[in-house]
């Protein structure tokens, strides 16, 4: 499992990551080519070898401490293991569309995940 803050246009969304196959999943890379209205931010990014990352939460994230945060869980065992990259810009457009149409768990398919941003997969 892995998970990492999404801010989409100032709205702070958790995002949950997560594969049955454990370490020998799907690893996916956000890739942003041009969307200023997103970023990701990680969280405990645990002992990563030449990590540049934040030693703790952010300054800016810890001022908005008491902002409730949505939570996404995406799971990705229907994937292909090994790192696939994802489109920054269209993996947070579908993620803010998956709250906003309810959904709080999204199990993305081979088809869909062209869809979020990522090349043609396989499992």
């Amino acid at each position: 499992m892995e998970e990492f803050l999404l801010e989409v246009n100032g709205r702070l969304i958790r995002i949950v990551i997560e594969d049955v196959r454990g370490s020998d999943g799907c690893v996916p890379t956000l890739i942003c080519s041009a969307a200023p209205f997103a970023q990701v931010l990680p969280l405990n990014p645990g002992s990563a070898q030449g990590y540049q990352g934040f030693p703790g939460m952010p300054r800016a994230l810890r001022e908005r401490g008491d902002e409730a945060l949505e939570e996404l869980r995406i799971d990705l065992s229907q994937l292909s293991s090994g790192t696939i990259p994802f489109s920054l810009e269209q993996f947070a457009e579908h993620a803010t569309g998956a709250l906003a149409s309810g959904s709080r768990e999204v199990r993305l398919t081979p088809e869909a995940a062209g869809e979020w941003g990522a090349p043609s997969v396989g499992v």
